[in-house]
């Protein structure tokens, strides 16, 4: 075989931030402080990730290694720093390509697929929810983490199937957090706030020139290391994590893989975290605005038809202000299909069969196994999540706890 290097415009144009050259960093430790060192000169993260942030870097430049890999997300309110997070933590990322919002589908077909490098995307907006483009995007996003190829049907007269294998890092920056609860389960969000120091306003070409040799120095790493990864060990999880859902799991075990003792005992605050917000963000799904109702019907001791579960759904997006009604054959759909309930037909309509079982694992799934029967499902997740937050208190002092235990250990 003969490899001949891409030479085309997003290179002389430098689009895609390559390394020019292998630079020695002379361990591990030297490089992750190096890498520290370039982010929080340039950038102001939370504290809690400031430390795990090189991790997640690292393990982008080992992603093809790993089944899957997570994206990484910088939300936040306009000056708290998202773009420049995006640009900073961008420069040093494997094969970083710089796009805009306003990138198209085909566009992250094709780039994601020649160069599998980390697509930055700023002012990252999925567009209308109810939308095509919206739903096309999210269904890409979803199958971009994992190592199945995606199928497209493309050419001028006679059509032929193409093959394009998209899974790559992805790096956004938005105001909001992304609203379709699967891909938020595969993103790991980094809330921005203002700036408490002074940071440099405008990025100099000393910054270009520290990024640049610090991903020749990465790309040294990788070929040290690529060889080294071996997940037989880890094949059913790492066992620290195995507690926790098998989604969030995913996307923090490539971090967790590579980090140190110190980063990974703040990742365990992460990951319970992480477990959380994606509990919520299912119930506030539509699937999961109907177990709501279903399982306080359950509770009641009352039938549950799905012409009634399409009335309480309108009504309620009558008070959020949509105008248009969704039909009942949709709501069985996500019933039947999604939630995996059956229905029986009646001479009142369809009927959802509900038994002990299948209500113990959805609530499993929505994060409400500990809901007492009597009690509503909107309080019992708020307190449930409440208690489990106040339980790991606030991150810094999660990590100062944590910090203490071990002082007394050694």
């Amino acid at each position: 075989k003969t490899y001949i290097p891409i030479n085309n415009k997003l290179v002389t144009e430098k689009v895609v931030k390559l390394s020019t050259d292998v630079e020695e960093y002379h361990n591990d430790q030297d490089l992750i402080a190096d890498i520290y060192n370039f982010i929080i000169y340039y950038c102001e993260l939370p504290p809690f990730y400031e430390k795990i942030i090189p991790y997640i870097i690292l393990s982008y430049w080992v992603f093809d290694r790993f089944p899957f890999v997570p994206y990484l997300q910088f939300s936040g309110l306009p000056g708290t720093g998202k773009s420049t997070a995006l640009d900073v933590v961008g420069e040093i990322c494997y094969k970083a390509i710089k796009t805009s919002g306003a990138i198209t589908i085909a566009s992250i077909f094709r780039l994601a697929h020649q160069w599998r490098g980390t697509l930055l995307i700023n002012e990252f907006d999925l567009g209308d929810k109810g939308g095509e483009n919206y739903r096309n995007l999210v269904q890409l996003l979803r199958s971009g983490v994992e190592d199945d190829p995606v199928f497209r049907v493309e050419g001028e007269g006679k059509k032929e199937i193409e093959i394009y294998k998209i899974k790559s890092p992805r790096i956004f920056s938005s105001q909001t957090a992304i609203p379709d609860a699967a891909l938020q389960s595969r993103t790991i969000d980094i809330h921005m706030v203002k700036a408490k120091r002074l940071l440099p306003l405008y990025r100099l070409e000393d910054f270009f020139e520290k990024g640049q040799h610090l991903r020749n120095k990465l790309l040294y790493w990788r070929l040290r290391h690529l060889g080294q990864i071996d997940l037989k060990d880890i094949e059913k999880g790492v066992k620290e994590l195995q507690s926790y859902e098998r989604r969030v799991q995913q996307v923090l075990t490539p971090t967790y893989y590579l980090a140190d003792t110190e980063v990974k005992n703040s990742l365990l605050s992460l990951i319970k975290q992480q477990e959380i917000e994606t509990r919520r963000e299912r119930l506030e799904e539509l699937d999961g605005q109907i177990f709501t109702y279903v399982l306080n019907k359950w509770n009641d001791g009352e039938k549950v038809s799905i012409k009634d579960i399409t009335q309480f759904i309108n009504d309620q997006r009558f008070e959020q202000g949509y105008k248009s009604k969704i039909t009942e054959k949709r709501i069985g759909g996500i019933v039947r299909k999604i939630m995996g309930l059956l229905t029986d037909r009646t001479n009142e309509g369809y009927v959802v069969v509900l038994t002990p079982m299948k209500i113990n694992e959805l609530k499993e799934y929505y994060g409400l196994t500990d809901m007492d029967a009597g009690e509503s499902t909107q309080s019992t997740l708020s307190t449930q999540i409440n208690n489990e937050l106040d339980q790991t208190d606030t991150q810094e002092e999660f990590i100062s706890s944590v910090e203490k235990e071990l002082q007394e250990v050694i």
